[in-house]
């Protein structure tokens, strides 16, 4: 007789962690447990979820998208979904970014962004541009690149002699600030470890990958000067900046975008987890247009492939299509500044005297596994 075959969840240790809640039903904000409690699902199922569970323009997509076509390889191929997701999306999406390319996940986005800054170079005959620059404390995902970028912790010291180098700088943590400065008096003197950084090394650096909230043990949300100031520096050195929004992107900042309250626009923005409004799996990235174009443009050696050569039999699930094709409609109808200026009015009037938490409190096991991602990248300037 086999033996029994157990389900192996995420973030738990067996022998510690308690049984896990058996929810039997999803609606709104709400999870219904077999034990008839209802339950509040106030980290949105790892932040993926935007409109509520069970939304009916969302799930009504998707049932009908399956009853027509249900999955079709992208190599090759295309279809009415993905086309009418990529026009939708070109109306949310800063104007900069002219290409999307599909995947799977969050931490995959990651991946992809990183591939894809490092052949850029490559492809345009300067290939010692491959370093990348992270920032500390970040957290970008599980998979192997995604943890090179991201802290070392508890999470990653297994695989410690598996992760590839980076460079690492100062992000801008004002709460304890690692420079010793003060937020109210300081000029952001947090990134010139940064600057010095790409003064030396510019020729040997591809990209700078930056999250708007780092988050490896607590939320860390940089001031929109840092970000203004990392993108000039990006700019004045000739090194890509990628964006991962995975856990911002699509409202959770006001904006629909984090970059957008700073007014800055990456070469590569990373998305997920809300993409499908938290009901699929689904992973859109996007490539630079002067990516794309010199990819093909035998600026390489002769006889080498220039091409992305990247993908799988996931990314053109028709149904995630559907879904995000709705939730990004959801949001034509829903304006996220108005959002933002509602959720200003409730904090404004919190009782009297009532302390706000410190920026690092931190949340032990309440960190999200990369969720619904993308990849969006800059156009030439």
């Amino acid at each position: 007789m086999n033996p029994e075959l157990r389900v192996w969840h995420p973030f738990t240790q067996e022998a510690l962690d308690p049984a896990p809640i058996r929810v039997t039903k999803a609606e709104g904000v709400y999870l219904y447990t077999d034990e008839g409690r209802r339950l509040i699902d106030g980290i949105s199922s790892w932040w993926v979820n935007l409109h509520g569970h069970g939304h009916p323009a969302i799930v009504s997509a998707i049932a009908a998208q399956a009853a027509k076509v249900d999955h079709v390889l992208l190599a090759g191929f295309t279809h009415d979904a993905v086309e009418e997701l990529r026009e939708c999306l070109r109306k949310i999406l800063p104007a900069s970014l002219s290409d999307i390319f599909f995947s799977d996940d969050g931490s995959t986005a990651v991946e992809v962004a990183l591939k894809m800054a490092v052949q850029y170079w490559q492809n345009i005959g300067r290939p010692a541009k491959r370093g990348i620059v992270a920032l500390d404390h970040a957290y970008h995902g599980d998979t192997v690149g995604a943890m090179s970028v991201g802290a070392t912790s508890a999470f990653s010291d297994p695989f410690r002699n598996f992760l590839f180098p980076v460079h690492r700088v100062h992000s801008a943590y004002c709460y304890r600030c690692p420079v010793g400065k003060a937020r109210a008096t300081c000029s952001i003197d947090c990134v010139d470890k940064l600057r010095r950084l790409l003064e030396e090394k510019h020729g040997e650096i591809a990209a700078v990958i930056v999250e708007r909230s780092c988050r490896r043990r607590c939320m860390i949300v940089h001031p929109v000067e840092f970000l203004q100031r990392v993108r000039r520096l990006c700019t004045e050195h000739g090194v890509l900046l990628i964006a991962d929004e995975v856990l911002t992107g699509f409202g959770r900042c006001g904006k629909m975008f984090a970059c957008s309250l700073a007014g800055v626009e990456p070469d590569l923005m990373c998305l997920s987890k809300g993409l499908t409004g938290g009901v699929l799996r689904w992973a859109p990235r996007s490539a630079l247009r002067r990516f794309t174009t010199r990819s093909s443009a035998g600026t390489a050696p002769a006889l080498s492939i220039t091409a992305f050569l990247h993908g799988n039999p996931s990314p053109p699930q028709l149904r995630s299509r559907a879904a995000g094709f709705s939730n990004a409609s959801l949001f034509s109808t829903a304006s996220t500044d108005r959002r933002d200026s509602s959720h200003t009015a409730c904090r404004d009037q919190r009782a009297p005297g009532r302390r706000r938490r410190p920026i690092d409190r931190h949340h032990g096991r309440n960190r999200a596994p990369r969720g619904r991602p993308g990849l969006c990248i800059r156009a030439s300037t």
